[in-house]
């Protein structure tokens, strides 16, 4: 901790930044919510939550990552 105080300049990165909300109460972010209440990946959890704060539905064939039954997902066609 002493080592980040004496830096100049710190940043974290957004992913870091999700996984340390994930530890937070509910409502954080949407990407947060999608991770814990979905155990999502958090990449998946930012493609959810990025669908979802545009009001939109993800279409996918990743039925292993997103499952099939949630409302905002929609798997267009399967090989």
């Amino acid at each position: 901790m002493e080592w980040i105080k004496a830096q100049p300049r710190c940043s974290i990165s957004v992913i870091t930044w999700i996984e340390v909300l994930v530890g937070c109460g509910p409502g954080e972010r949407e990407a947060v919510d999608c991770r814990r209440a979905l155990g999502l990946k958090v990449p998946d959890a930012i493609i959810l939550a990025t669908a979802r704060c545009h009001q939109l539905r993800l279409a996918t064939r990743n039925t292993r990552d997103f499952p099939e039954q949630l409302a905002d997902v929609v798997v267009p066609y399967t090989l």
